[in-house]
């Protein structure tokens, strides 16, 4: 019985800690009328949701509230002509698992957007 008290003791304070991770994307996404979520994937993999360093979870949990808000995903990787890291395939996977609409920057700033044709213009 005492094991099974620290176990149980072990879940809530996983949960609570899992309950405290901060998903700020997702704050911002309900915050704004427009629902878009801006990614950038580095050449390290490091990914980034709405300038917040996020796991691949989080941006999991992410899109799946953009799915609900009906939102698009605004996408820049850095080094964009070279091989892409691995996570950066993984954000694609959840864009289409999603069903996302999907804008692709070649700045990082978000200020253009690659047309029909893959030639950037200004957004």
């Amino acid at each position: 019985m005492h094991d099974l008290r620290h176990i149980l003791l072990a879940f809530v304070v996983f949960g609570l800690i899992a309950c405290d991770q901060e998903q700020p994307s997702v704050q911002k996404l309900h915050s704004d009328n427009d629902a878009k979520v801006e990614v950038k994937v580095m050449v390290d993999g490091t990914i980034f949701a709405d300038g917040d360093k996020v796991s691949l979870d989080q941006l999991r949990s992410t899109f799946a509230h953009l799915k609900e808000a009906g939102g698009t995903v605004w996408y820049y990787r850095e080094a964009a002509d070279g091989e892409p890291h691995p996570n950066a395939m993984e954000v694609m996977n959840l864009v289409v698992e999603n069903q996302l609409p999907l804008t692709m920057s070649t700045k990082p700033d978000y200020s253009d957007s690659v047309g029909p044709e893959g030639v950037p213009q200004p957004r």
